[in-house]
């Protein structure tokens, strides 16, 4: 019997909607006294000429892992157990138990809770598994491309995991009321993936409108979907957001961060598991590879702030601090962005997170960037003088009073998001 103080989830039939599939499940038992609704139905569309990869498919043995990851961070935000009622891999279990102790010592308002499954599995260890690709989350970023440049045209010293499809989530970064910006978005994305001969699989969710604070909680929802596809390739591969060191320094200013190589690991299971991919280099580093791949290099897309959602502003922090990336790692070609880099734009980039939270992570990343030119000659450029000045300018009181501001903020905006 359903208990009134415990979330379930409960599987959906499959939909068959034009050209895709839905595969879904009902959400109840959250209190949902947040800014967000947290019951109702969850979705993902998958294209129809990709549903045969899925993992949900109507029968007895489907796998159900995907919809667990999906409402971790829900159920631990309410307090309340979590029952799925499907098949869910019994490694899964033991490893999100250590997820919610490491989640719950970052952030104290997640609360570990009780999991449970209508049916434990022990997947089986797939023999073949190791000759499969993984497949990798993809937006068209540094990251994303960095990772895909690394598994496809790079040479690695570690058993390489090669990347057999990428998947570009629509319902993350570009909202779904924005059919025209990700339209736009994904075939920037195509062009590079279609470079190195992997297939770009798009996959529409409503996931994000039922999660906690985006910034926590996008790891394990990236990893959900991952794991849609988790019985046709061997791991899911998800980039790394930033330079391994950078991470540390934010988790120990309490500020912390929904995806790390401590806290992705703990969303694997047996049979798929889950690679936080390419934490040990820096932005600068990772930009160097767009030297001799122009088509990377031209439909790069990292901004979240612009108003089109298919191209970058230009004029918001992460933008500049992108561009600067290129600059120090001696690009010139910006063509990816709609506003030239000036001195004026470094000394004041626009923006809610160029004008308060210009600390932690990202500071660091900019002092990266004035690292690197002085080290191969470039920090005397109008650029590097600007960013210098910045620099200098964040390094006292001004700057420790935005870092403590942030670390009071973050758990308040969290907490009633």
């Amino acid at each position: 019997m359903k208990g009134n103080r415990q979330m379930h989830v409960t599987i959906r039939p499959i939909e068959w909607r034009d050209d895709h599939m839905r595969v879904g499940a009902d959400v109840t038992g959250h209190p949902g006294w947040r800014l967000r609704k947290r019951n109702g139905q969850l979705y993902f569309d998958i294209p129809a000429q990709w549903a045969e990869r899925s993992v949900i498919q109507d029968k007895p043995t489907d796998l159900h892992d995907a919809m667990l990851r999906a409402l971790i961070f829900s159920a631990m935000e309410a307090g309340r157990p979590l029952v799925v009622h499907g098949n869910v891999s019994r490694s899964l279990l033991a490893n999100l138990h250590e997820y919610q102790h490491v989640i719950h010592q970052w952030w104290p308002w997640y609360r570990p809770v009780s999991l449970a499954a209508d049916v434990e599995i022990d997947a089986p260890t797939d023999p073949d598994a190791a000759g499969r690709a993984g497949i990798l989350g993809f937006s068209g970023g540094l990251d994303s491309i960095y990772s895909l440049y690394i598994h496809t045209r790079g040479a690695i010293d570690r058993d390489v995991c090669d990347v057999g499809a990428c998947v570009f989530v629509h319902g993350f970064d570009i909202p779904l009321r924005d059919e025209t910006g990700y339209r736009e978005a994904f075939e920037r994305g195509q062009r590079i993936t279609d470079d190195v001969d992997v297939p770009l699989i798009p996959v529409r969710t409503n996931l994000r409108d039922l999660l906690p604070w985006w910034p926590h909680s996008h790891g394990a929802a990236i990893a959900a979907v991952l794991s849609l596809f988790g019985t046709s390739y061997r791991a899911g591969l998800v980039a790394s957001a930033d330079f391994a060191q950078l991470a540390s320094a934010a988790e120990i200013a309490g500020i912390g961060f929904g995806s790390t190589r401590w806290s992705d690991p703990l969303l694997s299971s047996d049979s798929f598991p889950i690679i936080h991919d390419g934490d040990d280099k820096s932005r600068v580093h990772k930009s160097m590879i767009l030297h001799d791949w122009p088509v990377a290099r031209q439909n790069l897309r990292v901004c979240w702030e612009g108003k089109d959602h298919a191209r970058n502003c230009g004029r918001c922090e992460k933008c500049v601090r992108q561009m600067l990336a290129m600059r120090a790692a001696g690009i010139d070609d910006l063509s990816a962005f709609d506003d030239r880099l000036t001195p004026a734009l470094i000394r004041k980039p626009k923006g809610w997170i160029g004008a308060l939270f210009f600390s932690g992570s990202n500071r660091h990343a900019w002092e990266q960037c004035y690292r690197h030119a002085e080290k191969i000659g470039t920090a005397e450029s109008d650029e590097m003088v600007a960013l210098k000045e910045i620099l200098d300018e964040t390094d006292g009181p001004r700057f420790n009073l935005r870092s403590w501001s942030r670390r009071r903020l973050t758990p308040i905006v969290a907490r009633v998001y």
